[in-house]
């Protein structure tokens, strides 16, 4: 965890939209109830459709999304956030990348991630399926100063994350996941439609992700603790 005496950390909270506006419209009223840590909201749009490029666009003119890109093409996940990552603030200690098809339910929420995260990443979910046991990328924390280059683009949509956390673990870092999260947030899971299909994965198969990881696992968290003023 931080030193204590360290200056209080401030997030850059990443989404990456596209389309699914309803649940871009659910995701930013309950972010708007985040209590306790210092952050701004950096929200890269996918050429999304003209209605939820307005919703954006409107959001930034109000100052409910402190940056804003519209881009003019399908950059999918990695290199969306990658590019969410550029535009955050210089001062940001942290990078959360939140999906906008999530919802908070605890306004304690990042403060409750930040007592537990230990340098590297914390995401939530615990996801024991496929080649190597691993942390979800819905809503992921990361060190700034760990980021690096980010994203491996080659993986759009699929696996990017999974190859940071895996990097991360080889320098040394701790990357954590978050068994039971759902008190503090939920997923709604694949609301930003199929054209995820038409994104390139590199090479992924079982062999190659397990080996990125050279044996390293990530810590398991049961629930997040409380956190009191």
């Amino acid at each position: 965890m931080s030193d204590a005496s360290a200056a209080p950390p401030k997030v850059a909270i990443i989404v990456v939209s596209y389309n699914a506006l309803s649940y871009a419209r659910k995701m930013l009223k309950s972010l708007r109830t985040t209590r306790g840590v210092d952050y701004e909201l950096v929200v890269v749009d996918n050429n999304s459709g003209r209605k939820t490029k307005l919703f954006w666009t409107a959001m930034r003119f109000l100052g409910r999304v402190n940056r804003l890109a519209l881009l003019d093409r399908n950059t999918f996940f990695a290199e969306g956030c990658n590019i969410g990552v550029a535009m955050a603030p210089r001062d940001a200690s942290h990078i959360l990348l939140l999906n906008t098809d999530t919802e908070v339910r605890d306004p304690d929420w990042l403060r409750r991630m930040l007592a537990v995260h230990e340098r590297g990443a914390t995401g939530l979910r615990y996801v024991t399926s496929g080649p190597w046991p691993r942390s979800d990328g819905f809503c992921l924390l990361v060190d700034r100063d760990a980021w690096g280059d980010g994203l491996d683009e080659q993986f759009q949509w699929w696996w990017s994350v999974t190859a940071l956390e895996a990097r991360l673990l080889r320098d040394g870092l701790q990357v954590s996941a978050v068994r039971d999260y759902e008190d503090v947030l939920v997923h709604h899971w694949g609301k930003s439609g199929k054209a995820f299909k038409k994104a390139r994965s590199g090479d992924a198969s079982k062999e190659t992700v397990a080996g990125w990881f050279d044996g390293h696992h990530v810590r398991v968290i049961d629930q997040l603790p409380a956190v009191t003023d």
